[in-house]
């Protein structure tokens, strides 16, 4: 997994998240884990825990909510003027 993202975007879209973060763990990664969607490889031991397999993705990519850029995009404009 990539830390520049936070666990919570990638399990939106991966069927495995993983966590090296040995931090503080915010409260939405808890629950993530308590959910079984985010395993935390705190220990060496976990390491074995990892399952490295290519998945098979769709030759096309078909957007589960394809209005979704617009509404963000809209909320964002309603946080910059204020609302």
């Amino acid at each position: 997994m990539n830390r520049t993202l936070p666990p919570a975007t990638c399990t939106a879209a991966s069927p495995a998240v993983y966590s090296i973060f040995t931090g503080r763990k915010p409260y939405l990664d808890e629950y993530l884990a308590e959910q079984g969607k985010l395993t935390f490889i705190d220990t060496i031991e976990k390491v074995d825990l990892i399952n490295i397999a290519k998945r098979e993705r769709p030759a096309t990519f078909e957007p589960q909510n394809p209005d979704l850029v617009k509404q963000v995009v809209g909320q964002l404009l309603e946080l910059v003027a204020g609302g």
